[in-house]
């Protein structure tokens, strides 16, 4: 890779990656033309584009033919922003549609938390809206479909939009319903991932912290952490089921594939976490150093003498 570049976005399956120069001005200053790089992994390939306007690359399309970029309009003082799809054969910036055929037009707002659903063929963006005037501020959860290249906009409840950037945590189970959680206000909600739509919202108790919250999610329980603690719900009803306080913050969770253990993140280590029991146990991760965010992953990693999770 050239060494003046920064890798911005790969794709699911480790295959595609976008580059950006390093000194190319920051989206949020405005710029007019913006220059990225494509690496094909297995072919070894590297193509470039220079193209007109305020991009930035949010993700690849499964099947490798379209990069999904964020164009920030107007470009040089961008206050809105737009979905659009660089066609990686013809260097085309097109637009992208609905599910219903309809034209994903410009929007205001601010991006503040995303995660992909478990086979990486959705991404799912937590957005934030400023209300006008006396109008009340907004979230919605934007899902970009990278398989059939479509979006769309899902509108949550108003208790998702205090401390919407440090407080929401999403995680999508493994048959495709995403949660989310905002541990300020408590709120819960689980969206359905065909209809588009809140299938169920709630509030519970959430665990307290000043820190970013994270989540992760199996076939039978949702865990939250915020701070120093980390929850347990049963999203079969949305209850609370238990409460796990440790000794400091809590950086990432990531469930054992033996569905009996949780790994839990911290600035130097892991803590392998049995979830029956309480008991946990500490893995140093060597060579790792510093540890900032913590799982969910896609695909499986060996941990030390551990299974893979």
């Amino acid at each position: 890779m050239p060494g003046n570049h920064a890798v911005t976005v790969v794709s699911a399956d480790g295959e595609m990656a976008s580059l950006s120069p390093k000194n190319q001005i920051h989206y949020s200053i405005g710029r007019s033309r913006t220059k990225l790089t494509v690496a094909n992994g297995p072919t070894g390939e590297m193509q470039s584009y220079q193209l007109e306007g305020n991009l930035e690359p949010e993700a690849f399309s499964t099947d490798h033919s379209s990069l999904f970029v964020i164009s920030f309009t107007p470009p040089r003082r961008p206050t809105k922003y737009q979905v659009r799809r660089l066609d990686l054969g013809s260097g085309t910036v097109e637009d992208v549609f609905t599910p219903h055929g309809e034209l994903q037009g410009t929007m205001g707002g601010s991006s503040r938390v995303q995660t992909a659903n478990p086979d990486g063929t959705r991404l799912y963006t937590l957005y934030t809206v400023k209300g006008r005037g006396a109008a009340p501020d907004k979230a919605f959860i934007h899902v970009l479909d990278l398989e059939q290249q479509w979006a769309h906009c899902i509108d949550l409840p108003s208790e998702f939009v205090p401390s919407a950037g440090r407080a929401t945590a999403l995680a999508s189970s493994p048959d495709g319903r995403l949660f989310v959680a905002n541990t300020k206000t408590g709120a819960l909600a689980e969206l359905d991932p065909v209809g588009l739509a809140v299938a169920r919202a709630t509030s519970i108790e959430m665990p307290f912290g000043l820190t970013r919250s994270s989540a992760v999610v199996d076939d039978a329980t949702l865990y939250i952490s915020t701070g120093a603690e980390t929850i347990s719900v049963d999203i079969a009803s949305l209850s609370r089921k238990a409460l796990w306080t440790f000794d400091e913050e809590v950086t990432g969770l990531q469930i054992g594939l033996d569905g009996k253990h949780l790994f839990v993140g911290f600035h130097d280590r892991l803590e392998r976490l049995d979830i029956a029991s309480g008991d946990s146990e500490s893995i140093a991760a060597s060579g790792l150093g510093k540890i900032r965010r913590l799982g969910p992953s896609l695909e499986q990693v060996n941990v030390g003498r551990y299974e893979k999770f």
